[in-house]
């Protein structure tokens, strides 16, 4: 009983870490259209999303071509992959409760 709890837990757990994930992808998604000024307030908060999202963006980058008609594919990639991830957890979830 306490192995399905904490079987539980961790799955939940992984899955709020991916939803938060997939909306940091999404916002640095935004801000690369917008490129704040380096000496704005708001800087340092980009430069916070884009150390984080950067190294996900640069493994893609490297064993795929993800550039077409001038926009970078690579974020669509991770999110469609991190959303399978996510389902399937969430079938897990789903089936090891009822």
């Amino acid at each position: 009983m306490l192995a399905n709890s904490l079987i539980y837990g961790a799955l939940i757990t992984l899955h709020y870490a991916l939803q938060a994930y997939m909306i940091v992808i999404f916002i640095a998604c935004v801000l690369s259209f917008i490129r704040p000024n380096p000496f704005g307030k708001f800087y340092k908060i980009y430069r916070v999303i884009s150390a984080l999202t950067e190294p996900a963006f640069a493994l893609v980058r490297r064993y795929l071509p993800t550039t077409f008609g001038g926009f970078d594919l690579s974020p669509l990639l991770i999110l469609l992959v991190l959303n399978f991830f996510d389902s399937a957890i969430i079938y897990i979830i789903n089936r090891t409760v009822i």
